[in-house]
C-alpha cells in the first residue's frame, strides 16, 4: 500500500488492513496494522526557556513562573522534560526542587510552569537556580537552561 510523504512534523500514524475472500488459500490472521513513522526533521522548530525572577518574601512560598517558547506553531503536540538544579540558591531551603514534562499543544507557541520559592528573613544577596530542558519530542532544543533569580527583600 503506497504511503504519501509530506514535510509536516507530526505524530506517528497508523491504519488497518483486513484481508477477505481468499482464493486458493485460507486466511490465518486476516487483520494487520500499518504504522507510518514521522521522518520529517523537527530542527526548524526550537524550544527556548526564558529566565524568571521573583521577590523572595519574608515567609511562605511564592511562585516563580518560567515560560518555554516554540519558534513557530507545530502541527502536533511538542513535549520536553525539565529539571531544577541549584546555583547559589539551595534546593529545599530556597526553592522546591522539581522535575516534570511540559506540553505545548498543537497550534500553540508557548507554555509555562512554576517553581515554588521559599521566603525567609535572612539578610543575603540575590540567589539563583537553574531549570534545564531535555528530551524534546516534536522540536529541537534552542536555549536549554533558564535562570531563576530569587530577589532578596531583607
Amino acid at each position: 500500500m503506497p504511503v504519501r510523504g509530506d514535510t509536516t512534523v507530526e505524530d506517528k500514524e497508523s491504519f488497518g488492513v483486513r484481508l477477505s475472500n481468499p482464493v486458493g488459500a485460507s486466511l490465518g490472521r486476516s487483520a494487520g496494522t500499518g504504522r507510518i513513522l514521522n521522518d520529517d526533521p523537527s530542527s526548524g522548530l526550537k524550544l527556548t526557556i526564558g529566565d524568571a525572577s521573583v521577590v523572595e518574601g519574608k515567609s511562605g512560598t511564592r511562585s516563580l513562573r518560567f515560560t518555554v517558547s516554540l519558534s513557530a506553531a507545530a502541527a502536533s503536540t511538542v513535549t520536553a522534560s525539565f529539571a531544577t538544579s541549584g546555583g547559589s540558591a539551595t534546593s529545599g531551603t530556597d526553592f522546591v526542587a522539581g522535575t516534570g514534562t511540559l506540553t505545548i499543544p498543537t497550534g500553540s507557541t508557548s507554555t509555562s510552569f512554576t517553581v515554588a520559592v521559599r521566603g525567609d528573613g535572612t539578610v543575603e544577596p540575590n540567589e539563583t537556580f537553574n531549570v534545564t530542558l531535555s528530551r524534546p519530542v516534536g522540536a529541537t532544543l534552542g536555549r536549554t537552561t533558564g535562570v531563576g533569580t530569587i530577589l532578596t527583600d531583607d
